[in-house]
């Protein structure tokens, strides 16, 4: 019997829609929440090229604020690290209009040095064999029961991707296959 798994790469990325909803009884109070989008288990190290993408498509609120971070874990070997907030996204009311794609394949360094400001740095890769994106979201409006719909993107690729399988001719995740 021959078991046909899903490519790997299936997991590399992800779209995803929430409903985020602002509770509370009181105006000001901030509703979050968020979720898995994308896991990357290679196998070895390598060079990842990255896309992130945050779309606000409608909402009841009419007067709100909200914030995505990509929260980014790399690892290799038996080690990780956690990056919070590995992207940003901010987004406000009025100024923003609904339906509009916010997008990026590069992200800016932290500050390295206290006290200097240019020293912010672009970053378009990153090298890992185990990544996990979470996303988290706080949104915020002066309404309580506001809601807005977001949709979230996270996509990765390796800068190259040789495999041994080439020179068998014979892929394990059976993309060589028409459907």
């Amino acid at each position: 019997m021959v078991v046909r798994r899903n490519p790997p790469w299936l997991m590399w990325g992800n779209t995803q829609t929430y409903d985020i909803i602002q509770g509370g009884s009181s105006p000001g109070t901030t509703a979050s929440g968020g979720g898995q989008l994308a896991k990357v288990a290679y196998g070895r190290p390598e060079t990842w090229n990255f896309f992130f993408s945050a779309n606000v498509m409608n909402g009841t609120a009419d007067n709100w604020t909200l914030d995505v971070y990509f929260d980014v874990v790399l690892g290799v070997g038996r080690a990780n690290i956690k990056v919070p907030g590995f992207e940003h996204y901010h987004m406000q009311t009025p100024g923003y209009t609904y339906g509009t794609l916010i997008w990026s394949t590069m992200v800016q360094s932290p500050h390295r040095i206290q006290g200097v400001t240019t020293d912010v740095v672009n970053v378009d890769h990153i090298v890992a064999q185990d990544i996990q994106v979470n996303a988290r979201i706080v949104f915020s409006t002066a309404v309580p029961g506001q809601r807005v719909s977001l949709q979230l993107d996270s996509y990765w690729s390796p800068a190259v991707h040789v495999r041994p399988e080439w020179w068998h001719e014979s892929f394990p995740g059976g993309e060589d296959q028409t459907l």
